[in-house]
């Protein structure tokens, strides 16, 4: 009879830790996105016009400053990503890539020092193609998707798989 009592509350802590568990789940806060699929990211191919113009660029929408949304795909099989595996804690303080007139951006995601080389440069765009020249020398490359209005950025990565992160217009002033 001791073991029924000792299972039965056994069985009650666990519900009640179940019970407080869901509790701390406030499904109004998750957030349902659904980013494009690596197939559409064409890095180095012919970029898409917004409208079918050959003369339309999106240089003046995208000035200021978009900030970066926690999901990643990866770019060789259009799996989840994990963005904290690639930036470590620092993810939590979250990211921004800032396009300035004239052609200068930004781009800072998680902790990071004075490090000039590595995290600003020049950009140009041609259609809905983003080509960042970091002033250490690397290039990278992204496009704005108009279906999500948001940018998906192409990150290789030397250690692991490359990905695709995406950035979106910061609209609070």
């Amino acid at each position: 009879m001791k073991i029924m009592k000792i299972s039965r509350k056994t069985i009650r802590i666990f519900l009640l830790f179940l019970l407080f568990i869901t509790a701390g789940c406030d499904k109004s806060r998750t957030q349902s996105v659904t980013p494009s699929s690596s197939a559409a990211y064409k890095p180095f191919g012919e970029p898409v016009n917004l409208d079918g113009n050959a003369s339309n660029d999106i240089s003046a929408f995208i000035t200021g400053v978009w900030k970066i949304r926690l999901y990643a795909k990866n770019a060789g099989d259009g799996s989840d990503y994990d963005l904290q595996s690639y930036y470590g804690s620092g993810l939590k303080y979250g990211g921004t890539l800032t396009f300035y007139e004239g052609g200068n951006f930004t781009k800072y995601v998680g902790i990071t020092t004075g490090d000039h080389e590595n995290h600003e440069g020049t950009y140009s765009v041609r259609g809905n193609e983003i080509t960042f020249k970091f002033n250490g020398g690397n290039i990278e490359k992204a496009v704005y998707l108009p279906s999500i209005q948001e940018i998906e950025y192409y990150m290789p990565n030397e250690y692991g798989s490359s990905f695709y992160e995406y950035f979106e217009k910061n609209e609070s002033k």
